[in-house]
């Protein structure tokens, strides 16, 4: 293989070529260097270190002080670093240990260890006694790494670190090697006296157990990274008092240990010796389709509710005819012991299965649980069999607190056949809560809305929306399983719809994370600093990106960004609310998604390059005008036939 030649022609470094979309052009990148050092102690060749060039007193000196070979500024007797000849020369008070067992770590570029990290020898904190931090102290922390990233921001390929005390950064390091960036800080603080006990250490990569281990020896109190720590880093952290974050990214994070020390609200506390039941055996015959499965807020009904559920009772139960229909749900499922009578048996299985002398009942399409009212009906079970809120229908049995002693009356009332929920009432203590008392916690009475038609559930659906969202254009997601060629046919029909007069927009649901610009950008550089909102604009195109604080809402994206639009077409968001139509192809879809287990109500047509049964129409996948064309007749009425 011939060589490649230099940048001048003569041989020498090979030049960097960048592929733009078309054809390889000279760029302009430059790899990040890095060198070997030999470290030499007290005569003794101890280490080579694979590092960055910069800085190497404060890396060898934080490498003692890691390894446990030094512990002051006056155990360094001499150090002296010759970067031309990659050396490192260090005499040390005291003598080496006569046996030093070399451990290779997961550094970048194998990092060298003289021991296993572990928890055993290091100072055990204790969190409850402080320092307590916001979850805006470790975002701030975090924003300023990436602010002091300087190295990173010239051409990326290295990692970085700092130390912070929630308001400003007291050190930060950078290096080919995360490892080596926690020793340049070590070494840093110990030469310059600073403190490092108590605070923050913020991390560009993966938490290891070493990296762990480094911040135990130092007095760190909380490790926060933008990735994720290992299991052994967990362990080391759990054991010493460490708070450990993972995961920190725009105004969320994950903490994986002692999260006393996050001074955030914590979920409030959960009603004590009551379960929440969920009632899901409905037959759903007016809706056409198990209305516990409909799509709603990006999920479906009955996760909606069994998360609220989860937040306010230590377990929740689901009674259903069909368990296995609900494996999806992270609670227990239990079947009816009367079948085919309806809600009451329901919560007579509900009773029967808890654990609990109380239980609370909701149906399965009645997301809109509201936990103060909730908490007001099982506050008032004292002397009470049955406690059901009044509504503007009359009683809501199925929003009610039910005790065991219920049991013998509600088993009377299904052995005689009865299946009307309020049938033993006149045989059992009921507390009624009027409805000028419910209103009080529930103005709305949105509790107890539920649906039962189709009808129903778009105008539940829809209500819910913002009036901004109301306000957006018309839109059709496109949903498909990978591989069916849903990219390609969006391109092709947003061409024919573009060529029909229609103003076209398009919105792709993209993985969290995603980056659409380049390193070494300016625009990138913005953002890597802190931008929260970075703007390109020319004569002739705009482009904006937004770091998001919470997910927006499909409808809230539209309308917000599509004001002049005449449709949108949305590839993904298969959980949104949104008009559907399903890409199918033979050989790749196995089953419709939106017709399989979860029957999607807001289906409106499937493209598809073979013939299928189904209650929606069928379009041909190698078509786009005939799908354009439907997409007229369906959203665009107004402006069909232009």
């Amino acid at each position: 293989m011939s060589r490649l030649p230099g940048k001048d022609g003569r041989g020498g470094e090979p030049p960097v070529l960048r592929y733009d979309g078309r054809r390889l052009v000279p760029g302009d990148h430059a790899p990040v260097e890095e060198i070997p050092v030999a470290l030499t102690v007290n005569g003794v060749d101890l280490a080579t270190l694979i590092a960055s060039p910069h800085d190497l007193h404060y890396l060898v000196a934080g490498f003692l002080r890691m390894q446990g070979l030094i512990r002051a500024p006056g155990d360094l007797l001499t150090l002296s670093v010759c970067q031309d000849f990659r050396s490192a020369s260090v005499r040390i008070r005291g003598e080496l240990p006569s046996k030093l067992k070399t451990t290779l770590t997961s550094g970048c570029g194998a990092g060298v260890s003289f021991h296993v990290p572990g928890a055993a020898g290091k100072p055990v904190q204790l969190p409850s006694a402080g320092p307590f931090y916001p979850p805006d102290a470790l975002f701030s922390t975090m924003d300023a790494l990436a602010r002091a990233a300087d190295r990173y921001r010239g051409g990326g390929g290295i990692h970085s670190a700092a130390v912070g005390d929630g308001e400003r950064l007291l050190l930060a390091a950078e290096d080919i090697g995360r490892h080596n960036t926690v020793d340049r800080i070590a070494g840093e603080a110990l030469l310059r006296g600073i403190d490092l006990s108590g605070r923050i250490l913020a991390t560009s990569g993966r938490v290891s157990s070493e990296m762990a281990a480094k911040a135990a020896s130092l007095g760190i109190s909380v490790i926060a990274s933008r990735t994720s720590p290992t299991d052994l880093a967990v362990r080391i952290c759990s054991e010493l008092g460490i708070t450990l974050v993972g995961y920190a990214r725009g105004r969320r994070f994950n903490v994986y240990a002692h999260p006393e020390r996050i001074a955030a609200p914590g979920p409030t506390e959960r009603i004590r010796g009551v379960t929440g039941v969920i009632l899901a055996g409905g037959k759903s015959r007016r809706m056409g389709s198990d209305k516990a499965l409909l799509p709603y807020q990006g999920g479906r009904f009955i996760e909606a509710i069994q998360r609220r559920m989860a937040e306010l009772f230590e377990e929740v139960i689901v009674v259903t005819g069909a368990p296995g229909q609900y494996d999806f749900l992270p609670c227990r499922r239990v079947p009816d012991l009367y079948e085919g009578m309806g809600a009451l048996a329901g919560i007579h299985s509900g009773l029967r299965h808890s654990d609990t002398e109380l239980v609370f009942v909701a149906a399965c399409d009645m997301p809109h649980l509201k936990g103060d009212l909730v908490r007001h009906l099982c506050g008032l079970t004292e002397g009470a069999d049955v406690v059901v809120p009044e509504g503007e229908k009359g009683l809501e049995p199925l929003h009610a607190v039910y005790r065991k002693s219920a049991l013998p009356a509600i088993e009377e009332a299904l052995r005689a056949g009865e299946r009307r929920v309020v049938s033993f009432f006149e045989r059992v203590s009921v507390r009624r809560v009027g409805r000028e008392e419910v209103e009080r916690l529930d103005p709305s009475l949105d509790a107890f809305r539920n649906i039962n038609t189709p009808e129903d559930y778009y105008r539940f659906r829809d209500g819910g929306r913002t009036a901004a969202a109301a306000a957006g254009p018309k839109a059709v997601a496109f949903v498909a399983p990978s591989g069916a060629g849903k990219t390609t046919l969006l391109e092709r029909v947003i061409a024919e719809m573009a060529r029909r007069g229609h103003r076209v927009g398009a919105l792709k649901h993209g993985p969290d994370g995603f980056e659409i610009d380049q390193p070494g950008k300016d625009t990138h550089r913005f953002a890597a600093a802190g931008a929260d909102i970075t703007v390109i604009a020319s004569s002739d195109k705009v482009a904006m990106v937004r770091r998001l604080r919470d997910a927006v809402p499909v409808e809230e994206l539209l309308a917000r960004h599509f004001p002049d639009a005449d449709i949108v077409l949305v590839e993904g968001f298969k959980r949104s609310a949104l008009p559907k139509i399903e890409v199918h192809r033979r050989g790749v879809s196995v089953e419709l998604l939106c017709r399989g287990a979860e029957n999607d109500p807001a289906l409106v047509a499937v493209v598809s390059d073979e013939p299928l049964d189904v209650d929606v129409p069928v379009l041909p996948l190698g078509d786009p005008t005939a799908v354009a064309r439907f997409l007229e007749m369906r959203f665009l009425r107004a402006r069909a036939g232009t």
